[in-house]
């Protein structure tokens, strides 16, 4: 029982310090703040994770070694390619919901650290050349009009994370006059964007 209590701690942390970033934000979170969440003391937390900045970079994989092996399983499975791309927004944007403090995150990290951001990707098993491939036998297949996967892959992944990085704005000047409900519009987005895609490249 004592040898699971350091790991069990840090769970504790970590959870407590996505709740935190959840509702402030990275700059706006402080570990203090975190402490008081996690029912400990400043101390104690500086002893597992020493800088704001490893413990949401601890966070920040924890998210996506979740999500990565999910997208992994979707798409390795036996259903359609429509279905899968379903599939992949539906768990992308679940992911985002669930950690809304990370697109700014990567869009910080971009400009700061862009190494650190390629090393974790490809430490957590995140491949787009699987996507590709599965792009590629599609169109071969004669399932799917010809398309660039080196642009297919940006235009998903930018329709589900752009209402997530413009949320203040988009939010005033276009989905409160159609819903004030942020999580409601999201989860329309789930079939609005499959349906987009398909639509776009599907044989007519």
């Amino acid at each position: 029982m004592m040898d699971n209590e350091p790991k069990n701690r840090e769970s504790m942390i970590l959870e407590a310090a996505r709740k935190v970033f959840i509702r402030k934000g990275y700059t706006g979170s402080t570990m203090q703040e975190i402490a008081d969440e996690a029912g400990i003391n400043k101390s104690l937390l500086h002893y597992y994770f020493r800088s704001k900045e490893r413990l949401f970079e601890a966070v920040f994989v924890s998210a996506f070694k979740q999500f990565v092996p999910m997208i992994g399983q979707i798409m390795t499975s036996g259903i359609s390619f429509f279905d899968k791309i379903t599939g992949f927004v539906d768990t992308y944007l679940d992911m985002l919901l669930k950690n809304p403090y990370l697109p700014g995150f990567i869009l910080h990290e971009i400009n700061r650290n862009p190494d650190w951001l390629i090393r974790m990707f490809k430490d957590v098993g995140f491949q787009t050349q699987m996507i590709v491939t599965m792009i590629e036998k599609e169109i071969s297949d004669g399932n799917i009009r010809p398309v660039n996967p080196y642009h297919f892959i940006p235009n998903l992944l930018s329709m589900c994370l752009f209402p997530f990085i413009s949320r203040p704005i988009l939010k005033e000047i276009l989905i409160d006059s159609y819903t004030k409900d942020f999580e409601a519009y999201i989860e329309e987005r789930k079939k609005e964007i499959p349906e987009f895609i398909k639509h776009s490249i599907m044989i007519k």
